[in-house]
């Protein structure tokens, strides 16, 4: 046999004469085919792999698929009845402790609202451990004069009108009047001593607390709030980093702004609750 190699590019062409036959075979540099052979020996266990995973998986699937089908039943009527235990302790948690609430903080029953919840819900929330009916206070309490509103979650008491306008007939009447940064500042601490009552000007996360987003023009309840100025009131909060700025915030949007404090804006006073 004669064998004859011609180099070309990276391969070897090798030619060979078989008897009177010529013969011809291309043929890869050594390091070339290592890295070839390599490659498919990796390629061959990770089907394998692939294979005996799958086989494992399927197996393991059928297997508690089995088991479980026969108790099935025995099961859901075991999950059922712990269920209704839980629901049943709950309540009765839940029923002091709500009413306990209710006469500490003397809610009036008419602003209390018993929402039903859906039939598809009553296992999950058993199982949280609440009551199956959701108890929800409206947000704001008007005092008996009308004339100021307590939010509920922050305990603040707020006027329900701005500064400058008179509740009157169910609703605020009169002109908002507008201030200077300062001149609110003085006018709260005027208020405070002429009242006996420590109104303040609220600082941006309480003046935003009553903001709605979810309105707009104005951006406030209007139950609570009524015939509020859709414009910018000042907080008691300065700029951080400026002096001559204080941040307020937007009744048109429910957004926080920063003003200077010469700009007149809106003014309205709140205290702490009991």
């Amino acid at each position: 046999m004669y064998k004859s190699y011609h180099s070309v590019g990276n391969y070897q062409l090798l030619l060979w004469v078989t008897g009177n036959k010529l013969q011809k075979t291309w043929q890869a540099p050594s390091a070339i085919l290592v890295a070839v052979n390599q490659a498919n020996v990796r390629r061959r266990r990770r089907a394998a792999s692939y294979k005996k995973g799958r086989e494992t998986a399927e197996h393991a699937t059928r297997g508690v698929k089995n088991k479980w089908q026969p108790n099935k039943q025995k099961r859901e009527k075991l999950l059922f009845s712990s269920s209704l235990s839980v629901c049943a302790i709950s309540a009765i948690v839940r029923a002091y402790v709500g009413w306990a609430h209710h006469c500490a903080h003397a809610v009036p029953i008419s602003r209390v609202q018993i929402k039903p919840l859906p039939t598809q819900k009553l296992l999950f929330t058993c199982l949280l451990g609440v009551l199956p009916v959701a108890v929800s206070a409206q947000p704001y309490v008007i005092s008996a004069d009308g004339t100021e509103v307590t939010d509920q979650k922050t305990g603040l008491i707020w006027r329900r009108c701005a500064e400058g306008m008179v509740f009157s007939a169910g609703t605020c009447t009169g002109k908002a009047r507008a201030f200077a940064y300062e001149a609110a500042l003085q006018h709260a601490a005027t208020q405070a001593r002429s009242t006996g009552i420590a109104w303040r000007l609220p600082n941006i996360k309480e003046l935003s607390s009553i903001a709605n987003k979810s309105r707009s023009s104005p951006a406030i309840d209007p139950a609570a709030f009524p015939a509020t100025p859709a414009s910018w009131f000042w907080s008691a909060s300065p700029e951080v980093g400026s002096s001559s700025y204080a941040l307020c915030t937007s009744f048109n949007s429910g957004s926080v702004y920063s003003y200077y404090r010469n700009s007149n804006g809106y003014v309205r006073l709140v205290r702490a609750g009991h």
